[in-house]
């Protein structure tokens, strides 16, 4: 695939939420790049400043945190197509407690933050995607949290197996375990319940 079709796929997704002029997209065009990474491979690490905005081509990527007790807890999954970041620590500049890696091989489009910020600046209609893309990102968050505290684990596990049966045949069950808060044992005893 050439540099135009991935550029192509990033901007049928962008339309879906707010159409971007031909002046934005030849923005993007000049200030994202293209990159690939093998699958475990972490893209951005936690003890670090985040810098990339990314949007996924193609691969499923996670965000997890390392707690002192050496376990790790998933706090995002997504897949193709979709942006993906460690949201606070890119758009605070904070330090990230956060390790950002790739479940399968992935492709990328991303760009740092100061490209994004002069992309906002330049853009005709680039603020008011970003806008739109930030909210999204904050209504996931609080359904994720909502979720959470009031459906059961196995209410949890039937939700998100429905909402994302390709994560569910990609993604080690330990990793959906964690990022729905309940143990793999748990999660194992759940599903063979379902399918009794």
């Amino acid at each position: 695939m050439d540099r135009l079709a991935y550029f192509n796929i990033f901007f049928d997704f962008i339309h879906k939420i707010s159409p971007l002029t031909e002046y934005d997209k030849q923005l993007c065009y000049d200030h994202f790049e293209i990159i690939k990474f093998d699958k475990n491979t972490i893209i951005e690490k936690a003890g670090k400043i985040h810098l990339y905005e990314n949007f996924i081509i193609s691969g499923i990527l996670r965000k997890y945190r390392l707690e002192e007790t050496g376990i790790e807890i998933t706090t995002a999954i997504n897949t193709e197509p979709g942006f993906f970041s460690c949201f606070s620590s890119y758009t605070e500049k904070e330090i990230s407690n956060e390790n950002l890696e790739s479940i399968t091989n992935c492709v990328l489009i991303r760009a740092k933050r100061d490209d994004i910020d002069l992309l906002l600046k330049k853009g005709e209609t680039l603020q008011q995607f970003t806008l739109l893309v930030f909210q999204k990102i904050i209504d996931a968050e609080k359904l994720r949290a909502f979720d959470l505290i009031n459906l059961t684990a196995k209410e949890r596990y039937l939700k998100f197996a429905n909402k994302h049966p390709q994560l569910m045949q990609n993604v080690p069950l330990q990793h959906i375990a964690s990022l729905l808060g309940i143990t793999p044992q748990s999660l194992s005893r759940i599903r063979k319940e379902i399918t009794e």
